[in-house]
């Protein structure tokens, strides 16, 4: 019987976001008698790795804070030292960092970066996250051997700011079409949990509460939708989008959209809100593979979303994408989805959720990851 080759995946957190989320599909279908996984928290255990816990992985939270202490990153070199993985896969800037560091004082020989943002401005990140991945760029020709991205975009980013262009290797994210697909008694169900009749249209934007996510923009263009159709709704949901965020809640009234807007917070139910919307939107400034696209066209739900990271490569020609600052042509391309038949939308749909089966589909994108950890244990990367 063959040795399983055993990694560690270090992330920043397991909060549900969207590469935590891509680590925990990966973990779902990943060949179990060939790998062997270990999650490393250097933070938290949070929601994800509550649910990777689930599937029989063992989930190691460090509970380092903003700035880690000697004790904490040493707590991090001795597990590595005693698990002598055959690979650290980091994830996200800080784990990167403070993870690959401490990989190379253990002496692990293989070390991977995990590469997930296409927007490093000053503008929408803060200091210490800049500050960060500067540092990274200074070191990413000494740590890792390699450096993955989900995004050509994110990429081309990094190695314009000083990352080894050499040692970058792209597998875009994955969707599960068994979760999520159209299902018109998603539809009937939410428009009951809301208290709006049938002939209602519903216009969704999934993400947590972060200027990254630009929910200003959003509701600049809500406006404009507004005022075309009388019956026209906004579903929102994620992390801090509910009734108690004051911030948010101030700039729906600005817009006048108290009565069209509904906050959801965080759901479990993501492929439901998915399978009932007429048209899903992303107004984000700053995206790598933004997996609420590929959940949406997964659903059947035509997208419009603005010009970030690799979005334009995943709609294709079945929605649109628009400008990052232009929140009138986002409105426009909106409204024009919305003037389409049902019939006309619904193919639109059906040519999204083909798109994503071709290229994006999980247990192809899962395969692409084992390919691509044998042939890096093996030397050939």
């Amino acid at each position: 019987m063959k040795t399983k080759i055993k990694i560690v995946a270090i992330i920043t957190g397991l909060a549900n976001g969207g590469t935590e989320t891509m680590l925990l599909k990966l973990l779902e279908k990943i060949d179990r008698s060939k790998f062997e996984f270990i999650i490393v928290s250097l933070t938290s255990k949070g929601y994800i790795g509550e649910r990777i816990e689930k599937l029989g992985y063992k989930v190691y939270p460090i509970s380092m804070g903003k700035f880690p202490s000697p004790w904490k990153f040493w707590k991090l070199v001795n597990l590595l030292q005693e698990l002598q993985p055959n690979l650290v896969h980091t994830r996200l800037n800080h784990a990167n960092l403070v993870g690959g560091i401490a990989a190379r004082i253990a002496n692990i020989e293989k070390v991977c970066w995990g590469v997930h943002q296409s927007n490093i401005s000053f503008w929408h990140n803060k200091f210490f996250t800049i500050l960060t991945i500067k540092v990274c760029a200074l070191m990413s020709k000494r740590i890792p051997c390699c450096i993955l991205t989900n995004s050509e975009n994110a990429r081309k980013v990094h190695v314009d700011i000083g990352f080894s262009s050499s040692s970058f290797h792209v597998i875009p994210n994955g969707f599960d079409l068994t979760r999520f697909k159209p299902n018109y008694r998603s539809r009937l169900s939410m428009l009951k949990e809301i208290h709006l009749p049938e002939n209602t249209i519903l216009i969704g934007l999934i993400g947590r509460y972060d200027s990254q996510k630009n929910h200003q923009g959003f509701f600049d263009a809500a406006a404009e939708v507004s005022k075309k159709f009388d019956n026209v709704h906004f579903l929102l949901a994620g992390d801090r989008i509910d009734d108690h965020n004051a911030s948010l809640k101030k700039i729906i009234k600005n817009k006048s959209l108290e009565k069209k807007v509904h906050l959801l917070g965080f759901r479990r139910d993501v492929p439901k809100i998915m399978a009932s919307l007429d048209v899903f939107v992303s107004s984000s400034v700053g995206e790598a593979f933004p997996n609420v696209l590929g959940e949406a066209m997964s659903s059947g739900t035509p997208c419009v979303a603005t010009d970030v990271g690799d979005c334009a490569e995943i709609i294709g020609e079945t929605g649109h994408v628009v400008n990052t600052e232009d929140m009138k042509t986002l409105a426009l391309r909106i409204i024009e989805l919305l003037n389409l038949s049902f019939k006309q939308r619904k193919r639109l749909g059906d040519t999204a959720r083909k798109r994503i089966l071709e290229k994006f589909e999980l247990n192809k994108i899962v395969s692409n990851y084992e390919d691509f950890y044998l042939k890096l244990i093996q030397g050939s990367i």
